[in-house]
C-alpha cells in the first residue's frame, strides 16, 4: 500500500482529481462559493467577486495539468 501512494503518477492523479472536482463544483454553483467566501469577511466584496470568477478555473486548469504530468520531472 505504501508503494502505491509513493508513485508520483498516483499522487498527481489523486491531487489533480481533487482540484478538478472542487473547481467543477465552484463553477457549477458560483453563488454558493461567493456566499461562503463572504461569510468569512476576509476580503472586500469586489475581491470576493474576482476570486469567484478566477479561482475555480485556476483549480480546473491546475488539476488537468497535474494529471497530464505537464512539467513533471
Amino acid at each position: 500500500m505504501k508503494k502505491f501512494f509513493s508513485s508520483p503518477f498516483i499522487l498527481r492523479l489523486i491531487v489533480g482529481s481533487i482540484f478538478i472536482y472542487a473547481g467543477f463544483h465552484k463553477i457549477i454553483n458560483p453563488k454558493l462559493f461567493e456566499q461562503t467566501l463572504s461569510a468569512y469577511n476576509l476580503f472586500s466584496d469586489s475581491f470576493v467577486h474576482f476570486i469567484v470568477l478566477i479561482f475555480p478555473w485556476l483549480q480546473l486548469i491546475l488539476g488537468t495539468l497535474l494529471i497530464s504530468g505537464y512539467l513533471a520531472k
